[in-house]
């Protein structure tokens, strides 16, 4: 992200073999760019109303960028409580928080709709949804209870399953997920005795 002269927030991308920078959108004056998230489709925004000084307990909305197009907004039916948004082989996946967490942000759950279908991904930890290979990944935990839980889980768009891919029993973290060049990662917390014992990372190559 980087700033306009004439203030405005924009998206720049960068081509990692030449560093040169192209200027993909700006938003308007009063909005403010609170993410950044991309897939092999595009790009999502997350923006807040009131401009620079607005933050995430502001009216938000997810809009997304195609490669070519204007941008458009996802599921404006979710109102203020948008959080997640992304397109991947034309299924719109988004998330909004959690009614019963509000003003809380922690949590959301999710939902993939393309024309007619419709899948419910279930509860989701927000900022945690991410597009890696041929699935998008999340993390999910038993927030009702707080038990010391996490998983991750997985869809494949088209399909109507979702796949948990790891349960870890005494581990949890709110470091999000990442792919980085086709390689899916994740990081959990051991925890004994309600105390932190170890820091995990995962690798997936083939997600």
């Amino acid at each position: 992200m980087a700033v306009h002269p004439d203030g405005r927030e924009c998206v720049l991308s960068v081509n990692p073999d030449t560093l040169a920078e192209r200027l993909v959108h700006c938003v308007p004056r009063d909005k403010n760019l609170l993410q950044v998230n991309t897939t092999r489709d595009g790009i999502s925004m997350l923006l807040a109303d009131g401009g620079e000084q607005s933050t995430y307990d502001e009216c938000k909305s997810r809009w997304w960028l195609d490669r070519g197009g204007d941008p458009r907004q996802l599921n404006p039916d979710a109102g203020c409580t948008i959080w997640e948004g992304i397109v991947i082989d034309g299924w719109e996946v988004t998330a909004a928080l959690d009614p019963t967490q509000v003003p809380l942000h922690d949590y959301s759950r999710a939902v993939a709709v393309r024309g007619d279908r419709r899948v419910d991904l279930g509860p989701i930890l927000s900022s945690t949804l991410v597009a890696c290979g041929e699935h998008v990944y999340w993390l999910t935990e038993d927030y009702e209870l707080d038990a010391h839980w996490q998983e991750v889980r997985r869809w494949r768009p088209g399909t109507d399953r979702v796949e948990t891919v790891l349960h870890q029993a005494d581990e949890h973290g709110r470091r999000p997920p990442a792919c980085t060049q086709g390689v899916f990662s994740t990081s959990h917390t051991a925890y004994k005795n309600a105390e932190p014992t170890a820091q995990h990372t995962r690798y997936l190559d083939n997600p």
